[in-house]
């Protein structure tokens, strides 16, 4: 009995980990590198973007379900170091995310 108690708070601490990274934003893509450059300068789902840096180019697209947008930008580390991220962000209310026909940069667009 004493085992799966054991088991269960390990489970249990796992889990409430990866809330609280997602709520901090940790769990978030995290790609070395030193130049960053994004074309809709930050976390705009509601314009096209991408993300150009020395690894190579990241291009915002739509998650599985098309209601949620995986947006790369930039943000600077503790260290001063330039780094690509991403998130998955939700569309809002009325909203849908749009592919775009090209392959380029998708966005949310109002239904």
């Amino acid at each position: 009995m004493k085992d799966r108690t054991v088991i269960f708070v390990i489970i249990l601490a796992i889990f409430f980990l990866y809330l609280i990274g997602n709520y901090l934003g940790i769990n978030s893509q995290v790609i070395a590198n030193r130049f960053c450059e994004d074309s809709d300068e930050g976390m705009k789902v509601y314009m096209p973007g991408h993300v150009v840096s020395d690894l190579g180019t990241f291009r915002d697209r739509c998650n599985t379900g098309e209601k949620s947008v995986r947006e790369y930008y930039c943000e600077e580390d503790m260290k001063g170091r330039e780094r690509v991220k991403s998130n998955f962000i939700q569309c809002g209310l009325g909203y849908y995310c749009e592919r775009d026909v090209i392959g380029q940069d998708d966005a949310c667009v109002r239904n």
